[in-house]
């Protein structure tokens, strides 16, 4: 289903709403949209794993998660990805974790 049926009058809206579901969605995390800005695939699949992580938050723990927070949550993941890229990150062996 493509987003501009349920308003009717498709070929009156902007080419976002032309397209179905599942095509913007791979376009997304392809990065094969118009979206300029950089690393945009990896920031959009981020943000849509969080978003799942707080809505399953709020169906079985019953938490509910600040919106405020979630963005926070978003940009220090996508900082610590390009830092692990860049190669800033030490790997830890499993025996290493949780030892202060």
């Amino acid at each position: 289903m493509k987003f501009g049926e349920s308003f009717g009058k498709e070929s009156f809206l902007p080419p976002f709403f032309q397209i179905d579901f599942c095509t913007w969605l791979l376009d997304n995390l392809r990065g094969t949209t118009n979206v300029r800005t950089p690393n945009w695939s990896q920031m959009f699949g981020i943000a849509l794993d969080r978003i799942w992580w707080r809505m399953n938050e709020f169906i079985f723990g019953q938490k509910w998660i600040m919106s405020s927070v979630m963005v926070n949550n978003i940009n220090a993941l996508i900082h610590d990805l390009q830092r692990a890229k860049e190669g800033e990150f030490m790997l830890l062996q499993f025996d290493d974790i949780g030892r202060g």
